[in-house]
């Protein structure tokens, strides 16, 4: 009963958050997980008996679940990927601002904490593109590559003036044991 109602769910659809909540469920309840690779080369997936009656099957595959579900494999690796999405950027995604793949590419190239600052860091009263987004993580590598390259600088020009100090401390000395 709860597969079913379930799933009828996710045909109906929803926000992208919910519908990757309603693949993790199916998934709990099939008793999907990953395993080692199999022989067609993808991962095998072992649905545990709930009961001798059950009329769910013995075993089921994410395959499976996506075929039932009308959706490919992908699609539905990335409605789990979006189940995780923080809610600042699921409101973005529920307003259309942002889409699911834009969703999911700053969820694949940004921390949690880096989402927040491009969220509060965006105009989100227009519709966002995965080209600015792109624009965005681009310039944030360039200026971390930057940052980095600058506290190289700065550790160099630390060591010439612990260098240099030396030089004047051991000037001075020498002048204070010259005789006058």
């Amino acid at each position: 009963l709860l597969e079913s109602n379930i799933r009828r769910r996710g045909e109906i659809g929803g926000s992208a958050k919910k519908v990757g909540k309603r693949i993790k469920e199916l998934e709990r309840l099939y008793g999907i997980r990953e395993g080692s690779a199999g022989g067609n080369g993808s991962n095998q997936y072992i649905k545990k008996e709930l009961e001798p009656n059950s009329s769910v099957e013995a075993k089921k595959s994410q395959s499976d679940l996506a075929a039932q579900m009308g959706i490919s494999v992908d699609t539905l690796q990335n409605y789990k990927l979006l189940a995780e999405m923080i809610p600042e950027l699921s409101d973005l995604v529920d307003t259309g601002i942002v889409t699911k793949t834009t969703a999911l590419a700053i969820m694949k190239e940004l921390s949690e904490e880096e989402q927040l600052k491009l969220i509060d860091s965006l105009d989100t009263t227009k519709k966002i593109t995965g080209r600015q987004i792109q624009e965005y993580i681009s310039k944030n590598k360039e200026l971390e590559e930057q940052k980095e390259k600058n506290n190289s600088i700065i550790s160099a020009l630390n060591n010439q003036v612990d260098e240099l100090d030396n030089q004047v401390s051991s000037l001075t000395r020498e002048l204070e044991e010259r005789p006058i």
